[in-house]
C-alpha cells in the first residue's frame, strides 16, 4: 500500500530509520520539513509503502530546474532522490516495485530525469531497480571513519593543517542564535556561489536554502575565519549516533597561507567523532571515468573509496541529451 507523507506513521518511520540499511539524514522526516520550508525553490515530495502493521519503505527527494522562466526549467527540471531511497532489510520485491513506480509515474511530467543519489550499498535491490527502469551509473563516494582520521590522514593534510593554525585561521561552530549570524551565512553564500557558478559551473539554490538549512536542528556549520573575516567553511547534516554528511563547502581562493576546506572538513570530522558519530560522509567523487580533482581532495583523508552508484530514468530523452549538451557548453564557456 502506498501512502504519501500526511498519511506515515511517524513513530514507525523512525523506527525504520534506527533499523534500515540504507538509512540516511535525506530520508527522515526532518529532511522532508527542511524542504517543504524551501518551496519557493524546489517541489518536495514523500511517498511510502507500508503493510498492514509494518512501514517498509520511504522515498523522499525534491523537483527542481534551473532558471527564472518556464523555458530554462522545461530543460533542466530534474528529481533528486538523495542518500537513495530508505527500506526495510526485509523489504519484498513486489513491495520496493510499487514504491519506484509510484514515484516514477507521480514524476514523469515534472521532471526530465530521476536520480538516486546512493550513500548506501543497495546491490541487495539493484534487480528491482532496473526491472522499474531505473539503470544503475557508476558514481564513486568517500566515507571516513572518525574514529581513525589522525592516522588516516595524508601527510600533506597533516601539513595543511598545522600551517593553517600557525597562521591564525580559527574554526568555530555557528548556529542561528549567534550574534553575527546574519553576515556570517551571508558571507558564506558569497564565497560558495563564486566556488558553484564560476569554478564548477554548476547551479546552486538561494541564500534562503542555506539559511533555512542552518537552522535545522540537525545541522552543523563549521565556518573558517581569519582576523574574524569568514574565509571558509563546511555546512554538514547529522544522521543521529550514525554518520555527518558534508553537503556544502568552500574556501576564499583569494588567500594563502591558510587551507581553509582543509582544516573545516577536518574539525567536522573531529567533531563527529569526539559526539559519537562513526561516519563522516563525503558526499560523492564523481564518476570513474572522468577525472576529479574534488575527488582527490577527499582521498586525501585517507578514508574508503564506495561505489554505491546511481540510479537513473530518463522520462524524456530529448531534453536529457539538450540539457547534458547545454551543460557542457556553459561549462566551457
Amino acid at each position: 500500500m502506498i501512502v504519501e507523507y500526511q498519511h506515515i506513521d511517524q513513530q514507525q518511520w523512525e523506527r525504520l530509520i534506527d533499523c534500515s540499511p540504507t538509512a540516511s539524514w535525506f530520508q527522515t522526516p526532518q529532511a522532508y520539513k527542511f524542504l517543504c520550508e524551501v518551496q519557493d525553490e524546489l517541489i518536495p515530495f514523500c511517498y511510502g509503502v507500508a503493510t498492514d502493521d509494518r512501514l517498509k519503505g520511504v522515498c523522499v527527494g525534491y523537483v527542481v530546474g534551473n532558471g527564472k522562466t518556464k523555458f530554462g526549467r522545461f530543460f533542466t527540471s530534474r528529481a533528486v532522490i538523495n542518500g537513495g531511497p530508505l527500506l526495510d532489510s526485509n523489504i519484498t520485491d513486489n513491495e520496493l516495485t510499487e514504491l519506484l513506480n509510484v514515484v516514477a509515474n507521480r514524476l514523469r511530467r515534472k521532471a526530465i530525469y530521476i536520480e538516486t543519489r546512493n550513500f548506501c550499498d543497495y546491490s541487495k535491490w539493484k534487480h528491482v531497480f532496473q526491472q522499474c527502469d531505473f539503470q544503475y551509473v557508476p558514481h564513486y563516494n568517500y566515507i571516513q571513519p572518525t574514529a581513525t582520521i589522525e592516522s588516516d590522514m595524508y601527510y600533506d593534510r597533516h601539513h595543511n593543517i598545522r600551517q593553517s593554525i600557525r597562521n591564525g585561521l580559527e574554526i568555530k561552530i555557528v548556529t542561528p542564535r549567534d550574534e553575527n549570524f546574519n553576515q556570517t551565512i551571508s558571507d558564506f553564500y558569497t564565497l560558495l556561489s563564486i566556488l558553484y557558478k564560476r569554478h564548477l559551473h554548476l547551479p546552486v539554490f538561494s541564500q534562503h536554502f542555506f539559511e533555512r538549512l542552518v537552522c535545522q536542528d540537525d545541522a552543523r556549520f563549521f565556518v573558517a575565519l581569519q582576523n574574524g573575516k569568514v574565509v571558509g567553511g563546511e555546512l554538514c547534516v547529522e544522521l543521529r549516533n550514525s554518520t555527518l554528511y558534508s553537503w556544502y563547502g568552500c574556501r576564499d581562493r583569494a588567500i594563502s597561507g591558510v587551507h581553509p576546506e582543509v582544516f573545516a572538513t577536518y574539525k567536522a570530522i573531529c567533531w563527529a567523532r569526539d559526539n559519537g558519530i562513526p561516519w563522516f560522509d563525503f558526499m560523492g567523487a564523481g564518476t570513474p571515468e572522468q577525472p576529479y580533482g574534488v575527488r582527490e581532495f577527499k582521498a586525501r583523508f585517507g578514508g574508503q573509496c564506495v561505489e554505491y552508484g546511481r540510479f537513473l530514468v530518463v522520462n524524456s530523452p530529448l531534453r536529457y541529451a539538450l540539457g547534458k549538451i547545454g551543460i557542457r557548453l556553459m561549462q566551457k564557456l
